[in-house]
């Protein structure tokens, strides 16, 4: 992946992930792996990655193009509300806790 660009959440690194369940209880794409992952009826994507629990993560390789500020924009939803993000980044550090509202 390539940034700046967008950066889909199915597309975490090969055995980049911690699940707490053992299956892909979206049953869709990377079945092999334990990350669960769904269809999206969204126009503006293919898959979306669910069921998320803490201490869950998903891990991203991004080939940075220019060094420089960039802003990082997350799509979320949560079926009961509430959650949180947190972004790592290698050389820079911790982002968030990001409180994820309804």
């Amino acid at each position: 992946m390539v940034a700046p660009g967008r950066i889909e959440a199915e597309l975490f690194d090969v055995n980049g992930y911690f699940d707490t369940t053992p299956l892909n209880l979206g049953g869709q794409f990377r079945l092999q792996e334990a990350v669960d992952i769904e269809r999206t009826l969204d126009v503006d994507g293919n898959f979306h990655v669910g069921w998320m629990r803490a201490g869950e993560w998903l891990q991203y390789t991004v080939n940075v193009l220019e060094s420089g500020d960039y802003r990082a924009e997350f799509r979320v939803a949560s079926a009961n509300g509430g959650g949180q993000l947190v972004l790592l980044m290698d050389n820079y550090g911790q982002v968030g806790p990001i409180n994820i509202v309804p």
